[in-house]
């Protein structure tokens, strides 16, 4: 359903012409508080059938979100499958411990970040490896379960930020990315420590990120060109 201005103009005609009929209306209060009665009992009706459109509106949306999220699993389980039948197939036991073990370090990852008791963060925290599949991320948490909601969303907004602006300069065989969010008495810390080549990022790459962050009312502690990325957000 599209919710441009085609959606608004077609379900908002009807209460327009009616304020503009009771405004240019010439026959006085006995004709317009008849007209006015009609209106409102419009608009509820416009309002009624508005809310439930938005509701089936939502629903869609959610389905498909969950269907999407539901592909991007099955993907990424069948490839770990296919990993551990290459590794059998093989006769190398030794990998599938390793790696049944790498598995098990990520899910209790996932499982500790979705306890984070501000839902968006909680979902931004937990799919980040599957909507940034360039680096390898482990992320850490330290005394953030206390947090305001307007702090949780600039911590979200943040991160997303920064991911999206890493992903460019992540070499090909996906490296490691370790991401830890402290509580502090004067904010936040968000400390980003990529294996990656900052010397090949420009001047003006900081620059445009630092501005970025500003935004979002975070402050970037590191320098130009230094291997780790550190935002402080107070208040």
């Amino acid at each position: 359903m599209s919710n441009g201005w085609s959606f608004w103009l077609k379900r908002s005609f009807p209460v327009a012409a009616g304020i503009l009929l009771i405004a240019v209306q010439p026959w006085g209060w006995k004709v317009g508080i008849p007209i006015g009665v009609l209106l409102w009992m419009g608009i509820i009706r416009w309002l009624r059938r508005l809310s439930e459109d938005w509701i089936e509106h939502n629903r869609v949306e959610t389905a498909r979100h969950q269907l999407t999220q539901l592909r991007r699993q099955r993907h990424d389980w069948m490839n770990h499958i296919q990993v551990l039948l290459g590794y059998a197939s093989l006769n190398k036991t030794d990998r599938i411990t390793i790696y049944l073990r790498q598995l098990t370090e990520q899910l209790e990852m996932e499982r500790k970040l979705a306890q984070v008791k501000h839902p968006l963060l909680a979902l931004s925290l937990v799919t980040i490896q599957r909507r940034h599949p360039e680096w390898r991320w482990t992320l850490e948490l330290d005394s953030v379960d206390q947090l305001p909601e307007q702090r949780a969303d600039q911590i979200r907004k943040v991160l997303e930020e920064v991911a999206g602006w890493l992903n460019p300069w992540a070499s090909q065989e996906v490296p490691d990315l370790y991401c830890r969010l402290s509580g502090q008495e004067d904010g936040v810390q968000i400390f980003f420590h990529p294996e990656w080549d900052a010397e090949t990022v420009p001047a003006s790459e900081w620059c445009a990120l630092r501005e970025q962050i500003k935004i979002y009312g975070g402050s970037m502690d590191s320098t130009d060109r230094d291997t780790n990325i550190t935002i402080q957000i107070s208040g």
